[in-house]
């Protein structure tokens, strides 16, 4: 029980800053992404440097996970669960209703 309270609590300090809230709902809708595609998603909110930190973090968290392709490093949502919650906040917040 106190695993799953720590990774909720992960989880919710991850989704409490707009930008890494934005870079999980990215990787929600668009599957693997490069930190320079993520970069340009953001439309200047973050450098990359940041979004490199916020992944990092993320990584370690176990929010996400990295597929190299040659040179570039891909990242992708790694917890079901955090991809369920993060995309039912994207439908709410930032769908089309």
């Amino acid at each position: 029980m106190e695993s799953k309270k720590e990774k909720l609590d992960g989880l919710l300090k991850q989704l409490a800053h707009p930008v890494r809230l934005s870079i999980l709902c990215n990787l929600a809708r668009k599957g693997e992404m490069s930190v320079s595609e993520i970069v340009e998603a953001e439309g200047g909110a973050a450098s990359q440097s940041q979004v490199s930190q916020f992944l990092g973090r993320m990584r370690s968290e176990g929010l996400v996970k990295t597929h190299k392709e040659g040179q570039t490093v891909n990242y992708s949502i790694d917890s079901p669960k955090a991809k369920k919650v993060v995309e039912a906040l994207y439908a709410i917040y930032c769908g089309t209703n």
